[in-house]
């Protein structure tokens, strides 16, 4: 793996040289976000399922990657992106494991092929305090059902098991995207990932795809996000962990509302609500489980320094049975709080401490991004302090 490092880093200087055919704009870039943190999970039903304190370094969502474009008409380029994930800690990375993609751009928009980030995902970045990563992101109580999910990356349309499957925050692979132009501080976004995992199977309904729309708005002092995800069938043939029933169709959607304001050039707060509903039908019924979440959020600047906090907690929700038994779903909601601040050094360079946590009823959500444990005991309340540097070129 480290072969493939080098090799990646060679391509990316070859790209500098001058050569016989005009390779358009192309450039290097790349984000190494590290910390050293002390991380545990107590408080578990089973006490002896404690996750006892021990350091850890974390990358953070460290990435290096390659982006670039061609005009090949007036108004019509050739957009591409390769980006790389980078564990600085262990030495290693995957050659386009995150953002990539070859498109087309011009006056109406933008469309490409690829693994990206889902319209979803992102409709709330801009009031992420901690960079949209690790232990402070917010997508630990937006986004998730708990069951230990976490943020997901796919090859394909369906996941491939349950805590993939429940997963809202995603990076999907075997996607095609729109991304319209900017009008009067308006976009839109649209994705649809393919059934290619579909089941030749005939006794097998497994059809597994994605949509995915965000609406944004981004004017002055004022940022808004709306968005819709639908999963069709990423649960097929596998027990709910809530409503405990198994069906050949699944289908789950997720609905958000994020919004941000700047009162001050210094000062920013957010707030974001959303709703998440799996459904499994069956030829004897329709069973379901929906919860509400909701994050607020908030930065503030004090010449180099900036102070960063978020709150938010998630409902215990409602779920209903084809059978008509009783479920019930007492616990399984969960609190999150995260607060630090950063030291800025240069433009490029952040000195960060951050202290996060996630307070559990019944449930085991998680970290979406740097989990304390991967299988962390239901009940148990993952916590993590760290002291970090972050740097983009």
């Amino acid at each position: 793996m480290r072969k493939t490092v080098w090799r990646v880093a060679l391509c990316a200087g070859l790209f500098s040289l001058p050569a016989g055919a005009d390779t358009g704009n192309i450039s290097v870039y790349g984000t190494l976000n590290v910390d050293l943190e002390s991380v545990k999970a107590t408080g578990a039903a089973d006490p002896a399922a404690d996750y006892v304190n021990r350091f850890r370094i974390q990358s953070n969502s460290s990435n290096f990657g390659i982006k670039g474009d061609e005009k090949i008409a007036k108004d019509l380029s050739a957009v591409f992106q390769l980006e790389m994930s980078v564990d600085v800690a262990a030495g290693y990375g995957e050659v386009s494991g995150r953002n990539s993609m070859v498109g087309l751009s011009g006056e109406l928009g933008t469309i490409i092929y690829g693994k990206w980030d889902t319209p979803y995902r992102n409709v709330q970045a801009f009031m992420d305090p901690f960079y949209s990563t690790g232990i402070g992101y917010l997508a630990s109580i937006l986004d998730t059902m708990g069951q230990g999910s976490t943020s997901t990356t796919f090859l394909s349309g369906g996941g491939s098991s349950v805590a993939d499957a429940l997963s809202f925050s995603r990076r999907q692979g075997n996607s095609i995207q729109y991304w319209s132009p900017d009008f009067v501080g308006a976009s839109v976004k649209l994705a649809y990932s393919t059934n290619r995992d579909r089941s030749s199977d005939p006794s097998n309904h497994k059809n597994p795809d994605l949509l995915s729309a965000a609406l944004n708005y981004e004017q002055g002092p004022i940022n808004l996000g709306v968005a819709y995800e639908q999963h069709d069938d990423f649960m097929s043939a596998s027990a709910h962990p809530i409503t405990g029933v198994t069906a050949l169709k699944t289908q789950d959607r997720g609905f958000k509302i994020a919004a941000g304001f700047k009162p001050f050039e210094d000062t920013s707060l957010g707030v974001a609500w959303d709703v998440l509903k799996y459904g499994q039908y069956t030829d004897f019924g329709d069973s379901f489980y929906k919860r509400n979440a909701l994050a607020l959020s908030t930065t503030q600047k004090l010449d180099e320094y900036t102070v960063r906090g978020a709150y938010g907690f998630a409902t215990d929700g409602t779920c209903t049975r084809a059978s008509g038994a009783a479920c019930d779903t007492a616990g399984l909601g969960a609190e999150f709080a995260t607060i630090g601040g950063s030291y800025s050094l240069s433009g490029r360079t952040d000195l960060y401490v951050i202290f996060s946590k996630i307070w559990n009823g019944n449930n085991n959500y998680n970290f979406a991004i740097g989990q304390v444990n991967a299988a962390l005991p239901a009940g148990a309340d993952p916590q993590g302090l760290g002291l970090g540097i972050r740097h983009n070129f």
